[in-house]
């Protein structure tokens, strides 16, 4: 991150102590869990409360609900936001990554993850990383760019964002196989891992980019884009 990100990414940590936390149960699945999240929804009002009652992004917890076998599977989330998703999966994963390029939201997720820590039985599983994920071309620092103001969830890279710029920053940006090798160790065969991406349009070219990467692989990890 440049300044101006590093900047909003501590402005963000300072807040939140400050507003307090709320238990979170995902009523409407079969992993519910009882969940500790921060009351800030970045600029999301009831966010919480919607995604406890299923009205958010129903299809992609149920994705998450059919595809992950309990403790097996290790869970990528790529856009993570505010970790609703990765808190979510990272309860009956084998291992459970995000990643988020937006410093504000990565603030939030950071501490939500953190707030969870105490779950003896998976709290240590679950991660979440800053920085952003490239296609080779583009890999190195990018401009990222966000819609109404950092944190609504519609930052990104791609043109999805182009108009209505409310914050810009840079970020470095990762391949695909650098983090699974060089990072996070993800331990080749990929059968029992699962892929989401959600990075605001610009999946449209990263995921041919993975293609030298898995055209060899015996066993392809599952990929789910969240729109």
């Amino acid at each position: 991150w440049d300044d101006r990100a590093i900047q909003l990414y501590n402005r963000t940590l300072d807040e939140l102590p400050q507003l307090g936390a709320r238990n979170l149960t995902y009523w409407k699945f079969r992993h519910r869990g009882t969940f500790r999240v921060s009351n800030n929804q970045c600029g999301n009002h009831n966010f919480w409360e919607v995604a406890s009652r299923g009205g958010w992004e129903t299809d992609t917890f149920r994705i998450f609900e059919q595809y992950v076998n309990e403790n097996e599977t290790i869970v990528v989330d790529f856009g993570t936001w505010i970790g609703p998703t990765l808190i979510h999966h990272g309860s009956f994963s084998k291992r459970s990554i995000g990643i988020e390029a937006d410093p504000v939201a990565y603030a939030v997720a950071e501490y939500n993850v953190e707030l969870n820590k105490a779950h003896r039985s998976w709290g240590d599983r679950v991660t979440v990383d800053s920085g952003c994920v490239a296609s080779p071309e583009d890999k190195g620092v990018l401009e990222m760019k966000a819609a109404k103001f950092p944190g609504a969830s519609m930052s990104g890279i791609g043109e999805k964002v182009a108009r209505n710029v409310a914050a810009v920053w840079t970020v470095y940006c990762y391949t695909l196989p650098e983090l699974f090798e060089e990072y996070w160790h993800i331990e080749r065969p990929y059968h029992d891992v699962i892929i989401k991406i959600d990075v605001e349009s610009y999946e449209c070219k990263l995921i041919p980019s993975f293609y030298d990467w898995l055209k060899d692989e015996e066993h392809l990890p599952k990929m789910f884009m969240s729109f």
